[in-house]
């Protein structure tokens, strides 16, 4: 039974995000507007500081709540501070390639950086660790954010990306899987080739890594020993469908 229902005003929803701690829904969609709802008192938040130029492609949030991520089909990536009932806009960069949109857009589990990601690029923007240098004419981000590391011409197209619970480890997913370490400069670390993948999702505990994809073939991997090159295929299972979209429960006992 429905506990509200919620007037979208025509738009065709294309991706949504919860608060981490349930403040709010965010809702993007086929217009150019981020719609934000208040779940506490269901109040419609909406001005001139969540518009884009072009549709919404992906809109995330990050660990805290206090940051959200916003793509659009344009290829530019904002990151909103929840202010209150306001979101401001802190930082701004543009995503280029051969198709300039993101396709998903995912957050460390400890905050410290963001994976954005098209068909050929792999953005990874985190907030600044080194200190400013004196003398330095440069000015520093305000937002404390910057652009760590770019990865062109992959090999693999980025339909998918899931993190590992400790941040540690990247699963880049398309036409292979790939594991990029972020403590190595996120470096390709292992490679696994079981068909075009469309979702990827890490179990909560970081022990189990799932894929699925056009092969309508779930996998699903045994990353749970401290050496990578130990981590291995467990079994496939065979779906219905094409699969789309995974998601682990609270409890990894609970399954997918």
């Amino acid at each position: 039974k429905p506990v509200l229902n919620i007037d979208l005003k025509g738009m065709v929803p294309l991706s949504a995000d919860w608060h981490p701690q349930d403040q709010y829904l965010a809702m993007t969609g086929q217009d150019t507007s981020i719609y934000a709802f208040e779940t506490t008192n269901a109040r419609h938040v909406l001005g001139h500081y969540l518009q884009s130029t072009s549709p919404i492609e992906d809109v995330a949030f990050a660990p805290d709540g206090r940051l959200m991520a916003v793509g659009n089909e344009e290829g530019v990536v904002a990151m909103y501070s929840s202010n209150g009932s306001t979101f401001v806009t802190i930082y701004e960069m543009v995503l280029t390639g051969a198709t300039g949109s993101p396709h998903t857009i995912v957050w460390s589990p400890n905050g410290v950086y963001a994976i954005i990601g098209n068909a050929d690029t792999l953005a990874i923007v985190g907030k600044s660790t080194a200190p400013q240098r004196p003398g330095s004419k440069v000015p520093p981000k305000t937002s404390g954010f910057g652009v760590r590391k770019v990865v062109r011409d992959m090999g693999t197209v980025a339909n998918a990306v899931a993190i590992h619970s400790q941040s540690r480890y990247v699963a880049v997913s398309g036409t292979d899987t790939r594991i990029l370490d972020a403590s190595d400069d996120f470096c390709c670390v292992k490679r696994w080739d079981q068909g075009y993948v469309l979702a990827s999702a890490w179990s909560p505990d970081g022990i189990w890594l799932a894929t699925i994809g056009k092969s309508q073939r779930l996998t699903i991997y045994d990353t749970s020993s401290e050496l990578v090159a130990e981590w291995r295929l467990m079994f496939n299972l065979q779906a219905e469908k094409t699969g789309l979209a995974l998601s682990w429960g609270p409890a990894v006992v609970q399954g997918l």
